[in-house]
C-alpha cells in the first residue's frame, strides 16, 4: 500500500513512479498479483506518455494542463488501482466481492476503450467530459495496446 500522499504536494511524475514501483504484498492471491502488475504497468505507460508532458510537474491536485485521453485513461487506470489497494491481497473475493467486480468490469472496459474495439468510444468519451480537448488527439501507442490487452486475459 501506498503511503499517506499529499496530493496536493506530490506531483503527477512522483506519484505515477511512487505506484509503478510499489512492491507488490507478499501474500497476495495470483489474481491480486496480476491485477496489480498489471495495472501498474499500464499506468507507468499512460503516466510517461508524451502527451502527459504537460501534466507531469503539477501536483496532483491541480487541474491538467492536458486533459487529453491519454490523461483521460490515466487518470481512470489509477483510480482502479486504488479499488484494487482496498481489497485484502490474499483473499481478493472475500468480503469485498462488490469492489473485486468493479476492478475486473473496469479493466474489461479500459482494454476495450485503449485497444479501440469500438472505434471512437475513447474519443467520445473524453470530448463529452472534457469538450475543450476535442482537438487533442494523442495517438495510443502499440505499448499501451499491448499493456491493456493483459487487463482481462
Amino acid at each position: 500500500m501506498l503511503p499517506m500522499i499529499d496530493f496536493n504536494t506530490i506531483t503527477r511524475e512522483e506519484y505515477t513512479n511512487a505506484l509503478v514501483n510499489e512492491p507488490t504484498p507478499g501474500n497476495a492471491s495470483d489474481e491480486w498479483r496480476k491485477y496489480g502488475r498489471d495495472l501498474k504497468d499500464l499506468t507507468g505507460r499512460l503516466g510517461f506518455h508524451p502527451a502527459m508532458a504537460l501534466n507531469l510537474e503539477q501536483t496532483y491536485s491541480t487541474p491538467a494542463n492536458s486533459k487529453n485521453k491519454v490523461y483521460f485513461m490515466g487518470d481512470f487506470v489509477t483510480r482502479i488501482y486504488a479499488y484494487l489497494e482496498n481489497i485484502p491481497p490474499s483473499s481478493p473475493f472475500d468480503g469485498r466481492n462488490e469492489m473485486w467486480v468493479d476492478v475486473v468490469s473496469r479493466s474489461v472496459m479500459t482494454k476495450e476503450l485503449l485497444v479501440d474495439s469500438k472505434p471512437g468510444m475513447l474519443d467520445m468519451l473524453v470530448e463529452s467530459t472534457y469538450p475543450s480537448s476535442s482537438s487533442d488527439r494523442p495517438e495510443i501507442g502499440d505499448d499501451i495496446k499491448a499493456s491493456a490487452r493483459t487487463l482481462s486475459s
